[in-house]
């Protein structure tokens, strides 16, 4: 009430995305909608697909997920790639935390270590 009041407002309304499938980011939004929206284009099926039936093609013609990241993204793609039941491989820097890669690896994707910063990363996974 507090916040509302100082902006002069009826209400504040706050929505907590922390948690989304599971995961401790927002990140899942947009991989989740770019990962699916790449697949069906890819797949030739339309946009308004359910998720069944992009399995169903994924399962006759699978297509592997790349991605760079240095944590969540990569994380939130490998989960989708789990769900979508096609591998996953996640770029990522050098200097990223044992523990980071874990929790990829943990999703079931498989952590290609590049030499350098995320944008080599970034560049590889290309």
């Amino acid at each position: 009430d507090e916040v509302a009041n100082d902006l002069g407002i009826k209400a504040v309304y706050l929505k907590d995305e922390s948690t989304r499938f599971g995961l401790p980011s927002f990140k899942i939004l947009g991989a989740s909608w770019g990962t699916f929206r790449a697949v069906v284009q890819k797949l030739d099926l339309p946009l308004d697909a359910d998720l069944a039936t992009v399995k169903d093609a994924l399962a006759r013609l699978p297509i592997p997920l790349y991605a760079a990241s240095e944590g969540n993204h990569g994380r939130a793609v490998a989960r989708m790639g789990s769900l979508l039941g096609v591998p996953v491989e996640i770029h990522v820097p050098s200097d990223m935390p044992s523990e980071t890669m874990k929790r990829l690896e943990e999703e079931g994707a498989i952590v290609s270590v590049n030499a350098g910063t995320y944008d080599d990363a970034m560049d590889t996974a290309r």
